[in-house]
């Protein structure tokens, strides 16, 4: 002999005597998604209801059978608190990321002009002997100073490459014949 009215505050009430109405204006059973006060909080159910026809056809009552799924609706609003979490941890740690790759971005273009330098600095020298200085010097010195000016440029095209490298990460691949076999013989010139 209660009406939803006398059991729920009226936001509640409200809400379920719409859902009867809508049950009997359809004529056959309607499922929503309700929500009633529970011992521990508020509580969701997937409720079911359908009006009872008397002789005539004409609705008397309604009828509604409720399951609770309020463990399942708290599982997944805590799977969608975890996942709202860790997505912000991700964007924490990719924008961390990019900070620390531009630093290191910075320190390689850094060292690798400061390493330029003295380089420049020795090709220069060596350089300046070899036009000036090229009738007092013995066929010996003049050779130790090519190889000084030819491992200056290798050290050059090593920064070069070092630097090649520390971007590898962020461009595209790219797939390149190469000789291996002089690559070889150059190796052994050089250490001979």
């Amino acid at each position: 002999g209660l009406t939803d009215h006398d059991l729920f505050e009226a936001p509640i009430a409200d809400e379920f005597r719409a859902n009867d109405l809508a049950a009997i204006a359809r004529g056959i059973p309607l499922q929503v998604e309700e929500q009633a006060p529970g011992e521990d909080g508020m509580h969701t159910y997937v409720t079911v209801k359908f009006p009872l026809h008397d002789a005539g056809g004409h609705a008397y009552a309604i009828c509604g059978i409720s399951t609770d799924i309020t463990a399942r609706k708290r599982a997944e609003e805590e799977v969608r608190r975890l996942n709202d979490e860790l997505e912000l941890r991700v964007r924490q740690r990719t924008a961390e990321l990019e900070a620390s790759t531009r630093e290191l971005d910075a320190f390689a273009y850094s060292v690798s002009h400061d390493l330029r330098a003295p380089l420049r600095s020795l090709e220069g020298f060596s350089q300046v002997l070899l036009e000036d200085y090229a009738g007092d010097l013995a066929e010996e010195a003049q050779s130790y100073l090519r190889r000084i000016q030819a491992n200056v440029g290798r050290m050059a095209q090593m920064i070069d490459d070092l630097l090649h490298l520390s971007r590898a990460t962020r461009s595209q691949l790219k797939r390149d014949r190469f000789d291996l076999t002089a690559m070889a013989r150059d190796v052994v010139a050089e250490l001979s």
